[in-house]
């Protein structure tokens, strides 16, 4: 465990596995922390590769602050901890709300990006889920209450995910506070810079579950066809949460998309 320290003074907890030539980040989505990726880690080789994951601020180890949440803070977290790995540029994978801010990177640092996976991943644009303050209140309101997490969470999945994953899943979730449930899904339902993407984007796949009740695939498609154009599209039967679903065909699909990248350039 290794700490980075972003320019407000937010100190984000990450983790690097690996000591490849290509940088890989990935960031986590809503009510999680950066281990939500070990099992798709599991199965994802190491050679050539570096592999970080991290808490966001208020999440897992990482420490909080009142303006931590949002698109251009979540943004700045994550180029704290490649700057504390010494990644110059870097492939990022997100999951969900974690792929939406990831994509915020095109508009900030797009030098700095080799590759991008999203998984599951939200728009650009603002969301009609959660939107309104009283559902943000609602699921908020579930903060330090595994068993009610433990159904919200087990709601969004469509296979069958190993117990202990799921276990993890929702004490991590538990320990998360009331205030940074309810201020992350704020940054993810309302705030929208897809007017602002650039034309032009980084090699990217995009991986969708055809049974996800929040975005299903041809949801994911239309949005990825508007902000991304000439992504690497592919869908699972499954639900919202790929990597846990099914994390062996998931980082089959990565790990093929890593190979693919232009093999002359590094992150370091």
């Amino acid at each position: 465990m290794r700490t980075a320290r972003t320019p407000k003074g937010i100190q984000v907890v990450y983790w690097a596995r690996g000591a490849g030539p290509l940088g890989v980040i990935f960031q986590h989505g809503w009510a999680s922390v950066g281990a939500h990726y070990d099992a798709l880690r599991e199965h994802l080789p190491e050679e050539g590769r570096t592999f970080v994951t991290l808490d966001l601020a208020g999440h897992g180890s990482s420490s909080d602050a009142a303006d931590a949440h949002s698109v251009e803070s979540y943004s700045a977290q994550l180029l704290a901890v490649a700057d504390a790995v010494g990644f110059e540029r870097f492939v990022t994978v997100g999951h969900s709300m974690g792929a939406k801010f990831c994509q915020y990177l095109r508009i900030i640092a797009p030098q700095r990006l080799i590759g991008q996976v999203a998984l599951a991943p939200m728009p650009a644009s603002a969301t009609r889920q959660a939107a309104n303050e009283g559902e943000i209140e609602q699921f908020a309101s579930l903060a330090g209450n595994p068993a009610a997490l433990a159904q919200v969470l087990s709601r969004i999945v469509t296979r069958p995910v190993a117990p202990e994953v799921l276990q993890k899943w929702v004490a991590n979730a538990a320990r998360i506070s009331k205030d940074v449930l309810a201020a992350s899904m704020r940054a993810y339902s309302r705030e929208d810079f897809a007017a602002r993407l650039p034309r032009s984007a980084p090699p990217t796949l995009v991986i969708a579950g055809n049974q996800d009740p929040i975005y299903p695939s041809n949801s994911v498609l239309e949005h990825t066809r508007r902000e991304t154009p000439g992504a690497v599209f592919r869908s699972f039967d499954c639900g919202h949460d790929p990597p846990n679903e099914l994390p062996r065909e998931v980082a089959l699909l990565i790990d093929g998309f890593l190979a693919g990248l232009n093999a002359g350039t590094t992150s370091k």
